[in-house]
């Protein structure tokens, strides 16, 4: 699996040299900036660390699973697609606060409108927060942060490690870069968006007025979730985003990494994709109910991902 690693880790090169320009230009001070960025992955292989007992379980049953014996091919390709994916996650980092530079949000009352359309005059995360009695405050951040975030980063390492079939493991790295370059950057700058949590923060009125209400009722707000969520608002309104701080709601890089996941496990058999589908409906849910994204957000993402992997392309 040394060819497709070694080819999604050139393709993760590039987007980092692209990236570089962009910050040079834009930030007042870059390097700065970047060395600030960086503490973003080294969180991340932090998190995998308090987790490897378990991944490493994990890992050795499903090589045991797929009769694999580790070798020096599957040494180098894990080196390459882990180093892409920390590389993909600082890069994706840095871009994302950064966009609102090149031009400010405009898309949030056109995605607002056609939410409502969407659901028959009624705002999603109305009909999300009728569940709020049911949903821990606490649960949504062990979902929507934490699982999700050791899926995203661990997903190419995981592909090279598992899957015995070099094709499959060539197209599905190419999807998985191409959601956070696409959907995460591209078409994020240009539907611009804030989402529903910092609609009203953005553009005045009361517009989501009673979502802020919810999400402090339902206790999200003294979470995790809205102690990221008030931190992000200041670091944009004094443009000083630091890491992880960008704000940008469509399309859902979360439900992109979520649908891909759900497509692979179809792939792999029913079962793991019913188990993947069912990741990809509580992200969907989560997005909306915790105010970060509006469904249309999800819906575009899951659509898009599902076109991408019909054609089948590879690294």
């Amino acid at each position: 699996m040394t060819a497709p690693a070694q080819r999604f880790f050139r393709l993760t090169l590039v987007y980092f040299l692209c990236m570089l320009p962009v910050i040079w230009l834009l930030r007042a001070d870059p390097l700065g900036f970047l060395i600030n960025t960086a503490k973003t992955p080294l969180a991340y292989v932090f998190l995998l660390v308090g987790l490897l007992p378990w991944l490493v379980g994990l890992l050795v049953l499903l090589l045991i699973f797929n009769r694999r014996r580790f070798n020096r091919d599957m040494l180098t390709a894990s080196a390459y697609a882990f180093g892409g994916s920390l590389l993909f996650a600082f890069t994706f980092g840095a871009l994302k606060p950064t966009m609102p530079l090149v031009f400010g949000f405009w898309a949030d009352p056109l995605f607002a409108r056609i939410d409502r359309i969407l659901h028959f005059g009624v705002d999603p995360w109305w009909l999300a927060h009728k569940l709020a009695a049911y949903i821990p405050p606490d649960l949504p951040q062990v979902f929507y942060f934490s699982i999700w975030l050791m899926v995203a980063i661990i997903f190419p390492l995981f592909l090279v490690l598992v899957d015995r079939d070099p094709r499959r493991v060539a197209r599905f790295l190419l999807l998985y870069a191409l959601i956070w370059i696409v959907l995460g950057n591209i078409l994020a700058l240009a539907g611009l968006s804030a989402g529903p949590v910092f609609y009203d923060r953005l553009l005045g009125g009361n517009r989501f007025s009673d979502l802020t209400d919810a999400l402090v009722a339902s206790g999200i707000a003294r979470t995790a979730v809205g102690f990221t969520q008030t931190n992000l608002w200041h670091y944009l309104v004094d443009l000083n985003q630091t890491k992880g701080s960008g704000i940008s709601a469509f399309p859902s890089v979360h439900v992109g990494i979520a649908a891909l996941l759900a497509l692979y496990g179809f792939e792999r058999g029913a079962v793991w994709g019913m188990l993947g589908a069912g990741f990809c409906a509580i992200i969907l849910f989560l997005s909306v109910y915790l105010g970060w994204h509006y469904a249309l957000d999800g819906y575009f993402s899951i659509l898009a991902v599902w076109l991408v992997w019909r054609r089948k392309w590879a690294l």
